[in-house]
């Protein structure tokens, strides 16, 4: 996020959107292992909302792109090598843990160590990693690359061109392929090679850009919000946070157009980054914003840790062995926060800045 104007809302978002993720693959997983009639209830409600967390992430992650890109001309090199100073300690440290306990794959956990996933089609869709999440980190990566360089390149009003070619085309393709039947490693586009992970990355990425572009300058509008005016921003912002809570977090089925549901989550995010609401406003503080710090590592290594627990849900009920690994989750990734993620990213970036200049 940009230093021009830190939300903690913002980042609270991103916190919740990580622990939708988490209860994806964990209810899944806790469904498999005890196979009952309410972890089976469990895993219908939770089991795919990760699909609406995935684009979003994206999305934000394209929205700052442009945001800091166009405040900060740092050169092409530089936005390279600090992008993966910040992907790679907590990359490495999740599979060392899976080193430690034996669900490494030499192969494909060293190729994916330097970015080449199957998320990207360099590796066949069923060689994934022993964490397959981080098919993320390296469509992320590219895409950052990508749309780099065409902000920096491309005129204004160019670039909303082309982001917006790039998500009507994105979604088209999506939207003809039912959800449940996509992995995100799975080539949707043959001739060009593309996965259905690397196109929702695109399309999102590319909406978040467009939307940037477009709105970025929210924070500089200079409008009078009487007590009037603020209620019903404030209803209208709790109406729309509610209904994609309801309907997306916990739902029974899979909704078949994504791109619905992105752009009901970015309505919800331009809401939070105007912060007039009142929940946006009660969000906007360094409590939430500091569990939104927590939330890479939260995404990164949740697979491995449940992985790990899962040989001691044997010695557990339901409850606890669902508590219990979203307590170690949040405990490991806060310490992984703050003692890999944060310092090794400020020691790498002030040795290469020291090294160079």
């Amino acid at each position: 996020m940009d230093k021009l104007k830190r939300l903690y809302n913002i980042d609270f978002l991103r916190f919740g959107l990580a622990w939708m993720i988490v209860l994806t693959h964990l209810s899944v997983i806790v469904d498999k292992f005890y196979n009952t009639k309410a972890t089976a209830v469990m895993a219908l409600k939770f089991g795919h909302c990760g699909f609406a967390a995935v684009p979003a992430f994206f999305f934000m992650a394209g929205f700052f792109l442009y945001r800091t890109s166009v405040n900060n001309q740092k050169k092409f090199s530089d936005f390279i090598t600090f992008r993966i100073f910040r992907l790679w300690p907590v990359l490495a440290f999740s599979f060392l843990i899976s080193l430690l306990f034996g669900r490494y794959k030499p192969y494909v956990d060293t190729m994916n160590l330097f970015f080449i996933n199957s998320g990207l089609g360099l590796l066949k869709w069923n060689e994934s990693s022993s964490n397959s999440a981080v098919w993320f980190i390296g469509v992320l990566l590219f895409l950052s690359i990508f749309f780099r360089y065409f902000i920096c390149e491309l005129k204004r009003k160019h670039l909303i061109f082309l982001c917006s070619v790039i998500t009507f085309l994105s979604f088209s393709v999506l939207i003809k392929i039912p959800m449940e039947q996509l992995g995100y490693s799975k080539v949707v586009m043959p001739s060009l090679g593309l996965t259905s992970g690397f196109v929702t990355g695109l399309g999102s990425m590319g909406l978040g850009v467009l939307f940037s572009a477009v709105f970025g300058c929210a924070d500089k509008i200079k409008c009078q919000f009487g007590k009037i005016k603020i209620l019903m921003f404030s209803l209208f912002e709790l109406y729309v946070f509610i209904y994609y809570c309801t309907r997306v977090i916990y739902r029974s089925k899979v909704y078949e157009n994504s791109l619905y549901w992105l752009l009901i989550f970015s309505v919800i995010f331009l809401l939070f980054y105007v912060n007039k609401g009142v929940l946006s406003q009660t969000l906007n503080n360094k409590f939430f914003g500091k569990l939104g710090e927590y939330s890479y590592c939260i995404y990164v290594l949740h697979l491995p840790v449940i992985i790990l627990l899962k040989k001691y849900y044997i010695y557990m009920n339901v409850t606890m062995a669902m508590f219990s690994t979203i307590f170690i989750i949040l405990l490991i990734s806060i310490i992984t926060y703050y003692l890999i993620e944060k310092p090794t990213y400020i020691y790498l970036k002030n040795t290469y800045e020291r090294i160079k200049y």
